[in-house]
């Protein structure tokens, strides 16, 4: 069994937590989202944030991506919703759809709730939760583009199995090269700091 004591050392001694920073970001009592993974979970942590450290954290990535799982009503705390992350950060929403039948409905809920809140869509991702493939799976997606008049970057096929060891970035990358028109992203990626500011 391991100590508790321990990982903190060991992060101080590998350099991998600036402890003077992060005890002067916790004394400052500002709203800032942290995500930690690890080999087996990826965890949330909602603290007091503010826009200055958000524009500060993403002037040094090309793009920030946060998911969220879930929908846009489902609650990140008691009164904090995913919907109340997206208006805070001010980021475009890039809304993943399931292929089968319902998906209709709740994509369009979703894309006007966004649009109600004057929020920016990137774009929808159609993912196939089942092998089989139904009527509605074959022609929702050409249905919602033509309602939605927002791209659609692509339809991930169903995958039996995505390990979460070392294959699953592989997994993943080849997915989205096979099935993703990428070019809306790297578009926000140029056009970020419009975004932010």
């Amino acid at each position: 069994m391991r100590s508790t004591k321990i990982l903190p050392l060991k992060r101080r001694r590998a350099g991998n937590t600036n402890y003077k920073r992060r005890l002067k970001l916790l004394k400052s009592k500002k709203f800032r989202v942290v995500i930690r993974k690890s080999n087996n979970y990826i965890t949330l942590q909602l603290v007091n944030f503010d826009m200055e450290n958000f524009k500060e954290i993403s002037a040094t990535h090309e793009f920030i991506l946060v998911e969220g799982a879930g929908g846009l009503l489902a609650p990140l705390s008691r009164d904090f919703l995913i919907l109340d992350l997206i208006k805070l950060l001010q980021l475009p929403s890039l809304i993943v759809s399931r292929a089968d039948l319902g998906t209709i409905n709740h994509t369009l809920l979703t894309l006007r709730c966004l649009q109600t809140e004057k929020l920016p869509v990137a774009g929808i991702v159609i993912n196939n939760l089942s092998p089989a493939k139904s009527l509605a799976a074959k022609t929702n997606p050409e249905i919602i583009a033509k309602l939605t008049k927002v791209p659609i970057w692509g339809i991930l096929p169903y995958q039996n199995e995505i390990r979460s060891d070392k294959s699953i970035e592989k997994t993943v990358i080849k997915l989205i090269k096979e099935h993703l028109d990428l070019t809306p992203l790297f578009n926000l990626a140029k056009n970020k700091q419009k975004i932010i500011e």
